[in-house]
């Protein structure tokens, strides 16, 4: 009789850590499917609303003065507001400046919170993989995160997820692009960028952090500027303009560089040690190779916000713009 009772004890209990088992993997793949479904809407409705900002950015550039691009991104402000959407016209400007992770983080946290990925059991979601206009039109997030498993410790605690989103971009195809300065403006920036890295495999630093190449304490971060556009020439420089841009990319810069901690990402793999007080900020402005025609002009404005903003400001000419 007590061989009996053992026995049904054991096969109880045994049934018993079957079904606790079975229950948690159920619980934990139900939780999955729900992780997936709200970040892959967030994903949704962030590649859809960065597809809008690049059409105003297109119109920005081929408008004929600042004041018009003004007018016409307070009229898509007013019009988004009046339908119920959210838009922000500091996001059009940040496209020429923001890498697609940053960007990308920064509008899909109206649509998923950091809360909300807590509460769902992420850590965090990397969006470094994503990109914009590499075939000349459509928009690709990548999303990789890990997510907490329920299932009992004797499994990987956490899973990695990958999710996609893709749209097209609104966006004009030219038939025929005769250099970078034909591109579009983040597109021509990431042509630009790449080369940069090419030339320079050793410093240069993983995309996403926001500087472009890191040498023994020098923070060196890339942007670039077409002066012939309506937006910043019209018969003569646009000097105030110019300056008001610059000052952007300047703060971008030094907010990229306040950010770094004790070490850097390399693009190559390698981890770089960093000193805090050792680091400094370089501008480095890439013009078309007609704007060489304006150095002293520009000159001066770069010597201004050296002075105002304590960094360096160094400038290439690279590819003819006008045809």
């Amino acid at each position: 009789m007590k061989k009996e009772k053992g026995s049904i004890t054991i096969e109880a209990t045994l049934a018993l850590s079957i079904f606790t088992f079975a229950f948690m993997t159920f619980i934990s793949f139900v939780n999955v499917a729900r992780t997936e479904s709200v970040v892959q809407h967030a994903l949704n409705q962030t590649a859809q609303e960065i597809s809008q900002y690049f059409y105003l950015l297109e119109i920005i550039e081929e408008s004929e003065n600042t004041s018009q691009a003004d007018e016409l991104l307070r009229n898509f402000a007013d019009f988004s507001a009046s339908i119920g959407e959210g838009f922000s016209t500091s996001i059009v400007h940040q496209l020429f400046s923001m890498d697609e992770a940053s960007l990308s983080s920064s509008l899909m946290q109206k649509y998923l919170s950091r809360d909300q990925l807590h509460d769902l059991g992420v850590e965090g979601i990397d969006l470094s993989d994503s990109s914009f206009l590499q075939d000349g039109q459509m928009i690709n997030l990548v999303a990789v995160y890990r997510i907490k498993s329920m299932i009992p410790s004797f499994f990987n605690k956490h899973m990695v997820i990958k999710q996609t989103a893709s749209t097209a971009a609104w966006v004009g195809v030219e038939d025929r692009l005769l250099t970078k300065w034909h591109l579009p403006p983040l597109q021509r920036g990431k042509a630009f960028l790449a080369e940069i890295r090419i030339a320079n495999p050793i410093i240069s630093v993983r995309p996403g952090i926001g500087i472009t190449l890191y040498d023994n304490g020098r923070c060196i971060s890339y942007y670039t500027i077409n002066i012939f556009s309506a937006t910043y020439f019209q018969n003569q420089l646009k000097t105030n303009h110019i300056k008001s841009v610059l000052a952007q990319y300047v703060k971008n810069s030094i907010q990229d560089r306040e950010s770094l901690g004790e070490k850097i990402q390399m693009n190559n793999g390698d981890t770089v040690n960093i000193t805090k007080h050792t680091k400094e900020t370089i501008v480095h402005l890439i013009a078309p190779e007609e704007a060489s025609w304006y150095y002293e002009e520009l000159k001066v404005i770069a010597r201004q916000l050296e002075q105002e903003y304590q960094v360096m400001i160094e400038w290439s000419f690279l590819e003819k713009a006008l045809d």
